[in-house]
């Protein structure tokens, strides 16, 4: 086991991350045997965070080979003056990726669903063009309100309120390979918590 960062108290260890990325990994492979059987299922990773949690269900037993091809997407919440503001997506996605994915089956993945907004975007540009579309979450945080897209499959339900960090997740650009999920502290010098 590895030992936790300083400033980070281990919210779900790595053994129950590892757990629960093989039973996502288990849910979606019926997905493949039914409905990939031409093309391949087609996974769409939101980058950065995504992509520790598409790794591992490509390399988990169930997956593994399985997935035809992985098309890496930035997306993100803008920020101004300390409020969230509306999706980005890049530029060239609907130029680029989204001709690729027309008729296949799609699986879209993300490291965490707070508030679903990004999530939703990118559902919304897909699923007109793709043959099928599911979603894939490491960690779901709870909201009262709800969310604005619910995944297909979750590994993980926290309704920790706290910065998470680990398993894709970064607090500045740190934190990210982590291989458990994680509650940052303790500000470093010179950051805040958010």
């Amino acid at each position: 086991m590895t030992a936790p960062a300083q400033h980070i108290h281990i919210l779900v260890n790595e053994q129950d991350v590892s757990e629960a990325v093989e039973r996502v990994a288990r849910e979606i492979a019926p997905e493949i045997d039914t409905g990939a059987d031409e093309t391949g299922l087609h996974m769409v990773t939101i980058m950065q965070g995504g992509r520790w949690f598409s790794a591992a269900l490509r390399r988990s037993a169930a997956l593994d080979g399985r997935i035809a091809r992985e098309h890496l997407v930035k997306a993100r919440r803008t920020v101004t003056d300390g409020e969230l503001g509306p999706v980005r997506i890049e530029p060239d996605f609907e130029q680029t990726v989204l001709p690729g994915l027309a008729g296949t089956p799609v699986l879209l993945v993300d490291d965490i669903l707070d508030e679903g907004k990004t999530l939703r975007a990118l559902a919304e540009l897909i699923a007109p063009v793709a043959d099928s579309l599911r979603s894939a979450v490491l960690i779901r945080r709870m909201r009262p309100e709800g969310h604005a897209i619910e995944p297909d499959y979750v590994g993980l339900e926290t309704d920790e309120t706290g910065w998470l960090v680990g398993c894709g997740m970064d607090s500045e650009g740190r934190y990210r390979d982590l291989p458990y999920i994680g509650i940052r502290t303790q500000a470093r010098p010179g950051s805040k918590i958010e």
